[in-house]
């Protein structure tokens, strides 16, 4: 038997890391956007080299969320301490570029 699934995805992400890590930070802000629920302005410009990508593997970029319909404080995923340094941790690795 191969090893378990959490080890594929760490095992793949590892290697995306090493490979391009250009691609790797840009997904790691995806993210991070869709999960904080933020809006990606600064992140959507991306490269050529980035679109080019995209098209490479038939990805459709996704659409801008709608300033109009943003979520209340309230109506969100609950803030826990786990996710508080879950963002710490992802904050002080992107930091280091």
């Amino acid at each position: 038997m191969g090893p378990p699934p959490q080890d594929n995805d760490n095992l793949l992400a590892e290697k995306l890391r090493r490979e391009d890590p250009e691609q790797y930070h840009t997904l790691i802000r995806m993210h991070l956007s869709f999960v904080l629920d933020l809006h990606t302005d600064e992140c959507d410009s991306g490269t050529d080299k980035a679109k080019n990508r995209a098209l490479k593997w038939n990805l459709l970029p996704f659409s801008k969320k709608s300033k109009t319909q943003s979520k209340g404080v309230m109506e969100g995923a609950p803030l826990t301490q786990e996710g508080i340094c879950q963002v710490y941790q992802l904050i002080e690795f992107l930091s280091k570029e």
